[in-house]
């Protein structure tokens, strides 16, 4: 508990010196405003009432789903903080804290000491994949799957007990409850069961040391389709895109893993060889003794296996998603991290004995840290992107408010927004914001195509409308 402590206070410190940048950013994301505005609790009963929505009321495009930790979670921010981004970014930070802390809890479980497990927290809590996630709230959802998933991993590795088993299967659910994608940790809990069983009895050993992550899985499915009125999922999904596709989704998410960047290249070849280098440095040193087991941190015999399930499952589950995305490379990070991890402990025990083994297994362990960070990293400052989305976000926001308070209902409005890569917000959002802000107009918008010719060549005109009426 001391050592979980310690972790804790030491990666919120290093999270506001890399990561507090992200406090002075504004509120931007298409799905920022329809969150808050399907969040807001207004006593009791609508706070329960979280549990029985779906995502966004129904207004996101793109499917249907129910994540009621998500909803709450932004239910909580807008009754602390109102409108007032700071406080949804460190809302994100947390979570991102919580994260680093789960991967320390897990990998100390996996690995039995302390020195891979710090440097497991540290690699996740110091990637840079973070910038894709931090500055827009709505992605906290991938966030608050993974700290949970890396929770019911920790603490069902932590012992055998009625008590812990339970725990576990209510982490899991939480998982659930905040995305999809929580369904790794189903899988990944009956792995363990499964690797760790007698031959003997292995079927009743593993269905025995699971059932409480089985059960929590049937209850979230079963609340999911009575929310939902069926499946849901999204609209242009692929349920076998993780086996069709399994190298393509493994190869573009081990880019953004493994990023090698310039030094050898953005292309895959350089993901290849920095992960050539690290399963030939694992392999070779995992036939030293793994170190002495430190008081409940036994260690898993099992490791290897264990991680070859948890990558390909994350490519099954990825894959079965509606296209790619780089903030969906969130859950590679554990696993990785806890490579790593295993990679820098056993090296620092192999170096007494066989010392060439030694120190290849650190310095391939710290070669690949590094390069992550060269890669992402250079004179530019890396939030200089996210400040000028923010920007963009906050002028168009302030001229349509203004442009719907000045016109009597009824009135049809023009408003231009400007917008770089990031595209300008679509209607939902734009009506979502209406919503909190102008409780007392019914906003409806549009944005006709085609658009107005763009100016140069990395902005654009969009032309909207807002049809306002009263309530």
């Amino acid at each position: 508990m001391k050592a979980l402590l310690l972790a804790a206070g030491v990666l919120v410190l290093a999270a506001l010196l890399v990561w507090g940048g992200v406090l002075d950013l504004g509120l931007y994301g298409w799905d920022t405003y329809p969150l808050i505005a399907a969040g807001r609790v207004h006593g009791l009963g609508s706070l329960l009432g979280t549990f029985g929505e779906e995502l966004m009321e129904g207004r996101f495009e793109g499917g249907h789903y129910w994540r009621p930790l998500v909803h709450l979670s932004f239910a909580f921010d807008h009754a602390a903080f109102g409108l007032a981004p700071a406080g949804y970014h460190a809302t994100d930070l947390g979570l991102l804290v919580a994260g680093a802390l789960g991967t320390f809890a897990l990998a100390r479980r996996l690995l039995g000491g302390l020195a891979g497990a710090w440097l497991a927290a540290f690699t996740y809590l110091l990637h840079p994949l973070h910038f894709s996630l931090l500055p827009l709230p709505p992605r906290r959802a991938d966030t608050l799957a993974v700290a949970f998933t890396l929770a019911a991993l920790a603490v069902h590795l932590g012992g055998r007990s009625r008590g812990r088993s339970l725990l576990a299967g209510l982490l899991v659910l939480a998982a659930l409850a905040s995305k999809e994608t929580g369904v790794l940790a189903v899988a990944l809990v009956v792995a363990i069961e499964l690797l760790r069983a007698p031959a003997g009895a292995r079927l009743r050993a593993t269905v025995g040391g699971s059932w409480p992550v089985l059960a929590a899985l049937a209850v979230w499915a079963a609340a999911r389709t009575a929310v939902l009125g069926g499946l849901g999922g999204a609209v242009r999904g692929d349920l076998l895109g993780g086996v069709t596709d399994g190298a393509a989704v493994l190869g573009r998410y081990a880019a953004l893993s493994l990023e090698t960047g310039p030094l050898l290249g953005r292309a895959y070849g350089g993901t290849a060889l920095a992960g050539l280098a690290l399963t030939t440095a694992y392999v070779a040193l995992a036939r030293r003794p793994a170190p002495p087991a430190r008081g409940d941190a036994p260690g898993f015999e099992r490791l290897g296996p264990l991680l070859i399930l948890w990558f390909s499952l994350l490519v099954l589950v990825t894959g079965a998603g509606s296209g790619q995305r780089s903030w969906y490379a969130l859950g590679f990070l554990p696993p990785l991290a806890v490579a790593l991890g295993a990679l820098f402990q056993r090296g620092l025990a192999a170096r007494r004995t066989t010392p060439v083994r030694g120190y290849l297994g650190l310095a391939v362990c710290l070669a690949l840290i590094a390069l992550q960070w060269a890669g992402r990293f250079g004179p530019a400052d890396p939030w200089l992107r996210p400040r000028a989305a923010a920007q963009r976000n906050a002028e168009l926001v302030e001229r349509f408010r203004e442009a719907v308070t000045t016109t009597a209902p009824g009135t049809t409005v023009e408003v231009v927004g400007r917008s770089g890569k990031t595209p300008v917000l679509p209607p939902y959002a734009l009506e979502a914001y209406a919503e909190l802000v102008l409780p007392e107009r019914a906003v409806r918008v549009d944005v006709p195509r085609p658009a107005v010719p763009p100016p140069g060549p990395d902005e654009v005109l969009v032309l909207l409308t807002a049809r306002t009426g009263g309530n």
